[in-house]
């Protein structure tokens, strides 16, 4: 994914264990900090200044724009080619049907459509006013078109526990196998489950896929607008479902 700025720290607790449903699989959980390759831009003050900006799901023809703000705020993307004065509109997905501006304060907004191995520029409107990074835009580049893809692969994931009802939570996967690490892939929680698909997995330069082995590691980061958890797990090809996250002390 593409890289912002280091955040500051989040919360780090000692190891947790519990049993999690890997197919008859047993495991551990446990908390680390935010990992290396998702590095969150986090600003402070503002109910309407973004927080948590990243870069996720990045392709040959995609990436999606992730940021929380402390209140339900309207929010979209303005893109182009780096270097071309005329930009494009990207809306959040759940605005996307009717064009209709909503408030949210978890915002997700998927560009689609571009060139491969192209360098886009981009500005985010939070309630009419624009954030760059610092004096420029924001700067993303696509992925090469790859000629082979990974077999499906679905990994269900639950609700968090500690999640308030009502609120909106942005879960990102990134995944490590020996020295080689995955780009991050994202999705907007809004049901129990939230279904990814590990074949979508590329290496983090863009260059290859990301096979998923025995024994990988599979971090899984959950944004709120009141913070970031991060905790990681290990997997292996044959898992498919995470059993719940029984996280109730996380406040403590």
């Amino acid at each position: 994914m593409k890289k912002i700025k280091k955040k500051s720290s989040i919360f780090s607790l000692n190891p947790l264990r519990l049993i999690m449903l890997f197919v008859g699989l047993v495991t551990v959980l446990f908390f680390i900090k935010t990992p290396q390759n998702l590095n969150l831009k986090k600003k402070a003050a503002s109910s309407t200044i973004p927080s948590n900006i990243s870069i996720v799901n990045i392709t040959d023809s995609t990436f999606t724009v992730i940021w929380t703000t402390n209140e339900p705020t309207t929010g979209i993307v303005m893109y182009a080619t780096k270097g071309d004065a005329e930009s494009s509109i990207a809306y959040d997905m759940r605005d996307q049907e009717t064009k209709s501006l909503k408030k949210h304060t978890a915002h997700y907004i998927q560009v689609s459509g571009l060139k491969q191995q192209t360098v886009y520029s981009f500005t985010i409107e939070s309630d009419g006013s624009s954030v760059n990074d610092g004096p420029q835009p924001f700067l993303v580049a696509t992925g090469r078109r790859m000629e082979k893809f990974n077999p499906s692969h679905p990994i269900a994931l639950p609700m968090p526990d500690f999640s308030k009802e009502g609120d909106e939570v942005i879960m990102v996967l990134t995944a490590r196998s020996g020295n080689t690490y995955s780009n991050a892939i994202a999705a907007l929680v809004r049901d129990k489950y939230v279904m990814f698909d590990g074949g979508n997995f590329r290496q983090n330069d863009l260059t290859d896929t990301f096979q998923i082995k025995e024994k990988t590691d599979l971090v899984i980061t959950v944004i709120t607008a009141q913070d970031v958890w991060s905790y990681t797990t290990v997997i292996s090809p044959e898992t498919n479902v995470l059993a719940s996250l029984f996280l109730h002390s996380i406040g403590e």
